[in-house]
């Protein structure tokens, strides 16, 4: 149930976004979604490269990460793996509705 709402919340996130698009009215909100936008795609570009040189540089050993947590929080409640983790952030996005919007204008 949490899952629902959660998607629902979601969706009504991206008719928004969608909305703010297609009105004449909203160009300044417009230029900071995709000042955004840009932001996001240049932060995946950056993760894409420092994959890419970790990778290159250790290879497929456990990276860094964990004792950066450790110096800080005193704890290794995290545990780096190196380039398998690096790989799962590429799928994260700042923000997903903007990059879901963009599919439901296209389809319009």
């Amino acid at each position: 149930e949490a899952k629902e709402r959660e998607r629902i919340a979601f969706e009504k996130e991206v008719d928004a976004v969608v909305a703010v698009y297609s009105e004449s009215g909203y160009s300044a909100v417009v230029d900071l979604a995709e000042a955004l936008l840009e932001y996001d795609k240049y932060f995946w570009l950056w993760r894409n490269h420092h994959m890419g040189m970790v990778e290159r540089i250790i290879g497929r050993k456990h990276g860094t990460g964990a004792e950066v947590v450790k110096e800080t929080m005193n704890s290794y409640s995290f545990q780096s793996s190196g380039v398998s983790y690096l790989k799962t952030t590429l799928k994260r996005r700042f923000f997903p509705a903007l990059w879901a919007a963009r599919t439901k204008i296209s389809e319009a």
